[in-house]
Parts: C-alpha cells; sequence; structure tokens
C-alpha cells in the first residue's frame, strides 16, 4: 500500500511538471532570438511578506513493528528569498503493524498493542533555500525548481494500548525538493529526520525519518 501511494503521487508530479513546462516553452518562443540562439531568462523572487500553506502525506517506512501513513498541514512564513520559517506542522499517522510484530506476537506472546505507536508529530521549521536551479526534460522541457536544507524541533506523540500518551520533544533535520507547477503553486519531495533523546535511558536514541509528498499553495 506505500508503495502504491508513493507511485501515485509521483504520477502527479511527473504530469504537474511536464505541463508547466510546456506552458514555459511556448512562452520561450515569443521571446525572439540573437544571433540564431534562442534568448530566454526566467527568475523568481520571493517578497518579504509571502505565505504559503503546504498539505500531503507524510510515510514512516523504517520502524520495525509498525509502518506510518499520515496527512500533514502547515503554515510557512518567507522571511526573505533564501530564508522561510514553517511555523508549525501538524501529522496525523495511522500505523500499519509489520511482519516483525506478528512474529513477536505468535512466537514470544507479545501482544502488538503493548508496542507504542507514533500517532501525531507536531513541528517547527527554518528551511534555507540553497539551491535554485532550472533542468531540461527529454531537451524539450524546462523545469523550475529549487532544494531547501531543513532544520527545527518538535513533539512527537505516542499511544501504547492503555491509551496513555506519551510526548517526546525532538531536533528535526532534514532536505526538501520542490519543483514549480506555477508562480504560487508548487509539489514538493521532503525527507526528515525527528531524533528523540530519552533521558530516562541516556544510551537510547530514537529517529522518526520520513518522507513527505505534498502540494504547496503560496500567496
Amino acid at each position: 500500500m506505500i508503495f502504491n501511494l508513493i507511485k501515485k503521487h509521483f504520477c502527479l508530479i511527473l504530469f504537474s511538471v511536464l505541463v508547466f513546462s510546456n506552458t514555459l516553452k511556448a512562452e520561450e518562443e515569443l521571446w525572439g532570438s540573437l544571433d540564431g540562439s534562442k534568448v530566454s531568462a526566467i527568475e523568481y523572487s520571493l517578497p518579504a511578506d509571502q505565505h504559503a500553506f503546504n498539505f500531503g502525506t507524510e510515510l514512516y517506512p523504517f520502524n520495525p513493528y509498525y509502518n506510518g501513513i499520515g496527512a500533514f498541514l502547515s503554515y510557512q512564513y518567507y522571511l526573505d528569498k533564501n530564508l522561510s520559517w514553517e511555523v508549525i506542522r501538524c501529522t496525523y499517522i495511522f500505523s500499519v503493524q509489520t511482519d516483525l510484530t506478528s512474529q513477536l506476537a505468535e512466537k514470544y506472546e507479545v501482544a502488538p498493542e503493548k508496542i507504542d505507536r507514533l500517532f501525531w508529530m507536531i513541528k517547527s521549521n527554518l528551511k534555507y533555500y540553497l539551491v535554485y536551479g532550472k533542468s531540461l526534460l527529454s531537451d524539450e522541457f524546462i523545469n523550475q525548481f529549487r532544494v531547501a536544507f531543513i532544520g527545527g524541533a518538535g513533539v512527537a506523540f505516542t499511544k501504547d494500548s492503555s491509551f496513555l500518551f506519551n510526548a517526546d520533544f525532538v531536533l528535526n533535520l532534514g532536505i526538501s525538493f520542490e519543483v514549480y507547477i506555477h508562480d504560487t503553486l508548487l509539489w514538493g519531495l521532503d525527507f526528515q529526520d525527528a531524533i528523540v533523546i530519552n533521558s530516562s535511558i541516556l544510551d537510547s536514541v530514537l529517529t522518526y525519518p520520513s518522507f513527505s509528498l505534498f502540494l504547496k499553495k503560496m500567496f
């Protein structure tokens, strides 16, 4: 199911990129030529007061006991062209147990419900856009993209069969890749790793790595 979801969103992103690229190609033909070479320039700059909403899906495929599938919504404020603050990002995660969890129940009588499951993640991140670029697909389609590094903090909420909630502070690191569909609309792919340090067990470090596919609307 996870791989089908990834494939579905990948097809949507590819379709959006091709549509946007065709628009750029049509505009390029109207810009003229110099000494037989086409002259074109496409630049995007963000005003300091620009805002954005991000919404999409989030996957947590690396937990040995449960795979997580979630939906998130966030609000982002651009401080300038290269730096933005994702003020708040809220994700609800639905857990699907893995084969290992079933084996523990069968062989060692460990009830799957007793294993803590991640179900909410709340983050606040800074995004630094280090790279703006253009690419050419099949020598015909112009694509505008940008890459950002992510750093921030948040809270991870877990629960077990007793429905007792546990909250851990996390440090969040990651990278984001965004492709323009329109001047104010983008598709994006994030990889983030939320790192939990359990103070009760000094040598225990937990992480929640995740992939996100999302749509960004800027205004």
